[in-house]
């Protein structure tokens, strides 16, 4: 609900990401590398709210 504004159930799992292709390495030389897990969800209440300023309008 943090990022969206709506609470969710997940119905399945649809892919999991990750690999070369998720890895960064910042300019200061930190390295990350992500996993990303895309789920399929049912709107469960609230209202799309895009509050932290990351997700498009």
């Amino acid at each position: 609900m943090k990022d969206t504004g709506l609470r969710v159930r997940p119905n399945k799992l649809l892919g999991i990401f990750g690999g070369e292709s998720f890895r960064f390495t910042y300019p200061h030389g930190d390295q990350v590398e992500y996993s990303v897990f895309v789920f399929e969800c049912n709107i469960v209440s609230g209202e799309l709210t895009p509050i932290d300023g990351e997700s498009p309008t």
